[in-house]
């Protein structure tokens, strides 16, 4: 019989948190039968990114966006990698708006405990807006949302405002630097606030 595994960084905290601390970032050998497995559109919530995008095998690019906004315009310089923190919005791929202060960038997120984990309750995409309205009923930071209602399912609101915009962070390796990738990441509006998503890794050595 065929197995899978899951990416547990795309999951909720509750889901998530079992796997902390033990090295583990994926599930183990998950049978890949209809029972376990069914076919299902996009979810609209996360549709404030391309998460179905792929670059051709030896393109000399990796696909990176996973849905994680941190706040800032883009990816670390080399100097600051190891030790660059911000706090960090995502939403997973089962239905929860995360927000987790000073996370660190450059490590996997199943290892980071949110500040906040609300599950999401109804969404909204007014077209040609580039907007996501993401409603919950448990409060978030008033440094991402807004309370909108006294009572209901949908009481807070998160705008994701996509940009469209691209920012580059360059690197180097050698004894005599030289380019040895480049970060693309992608600005984002949370609320007022400037975030940005780590959307691919470029090789130039491999063109």
């Amino acid at each position: 019989m065929h197995t899978t595994n899951i990416l547990v960084n795309t999951l909720s905290y509750h889901l998530r948190k079992a796997y902390i601390g033990n090295g583990n970032t994926y599930t183990q050998n998950i049978p890949l039968t209809t029972t376990n497995f069914k076919k299902i559109s996009v979810p609209a919530y996360t549709k404030y990114y391309p998460s179905q995008t792929a670059y051709p095998i030896n393109s000399g690019r990796a696909y990176i966006g996973n849905g994680e906004l941190y706040q800032g315009v883009k990816f670390p310089e080399q100097a600051d990698q190891t030790k660059a923190k911000a706090n960090l919005v995502t939403v997973t791929s089962d239905g929860y708006l995360e927000y987790t202060t000073k996370a660190p960038i450059t490590n996997l997120r199943v290892n980071t405990r949110p500040s906040v984990s609300a599950k999401i309750t109804k969404v909204s995409r007014p077209g040609g807006s580039g907007k996501t309205y993401l409603y919950t009923k448990a409060a978030v930071p008033s440094s991402i949302g807004k309370r909108v209602s006294k009572t209901g399912n949908t009481q807070y609101l998160t705008i994701i405002k996509r940009r469209y915009r691209a920012y580059t962070t360059l690197y180097t390796s050698g004894l005599k630097p030289q380019l040895s990738s480049i970060y693309v990441s992608a600005g984002y509006l949370v609320g007022d606030q400037q975030y940005f998503m780590v959307t691919s890794e470029y090789f130039p050595s491999a063109n």
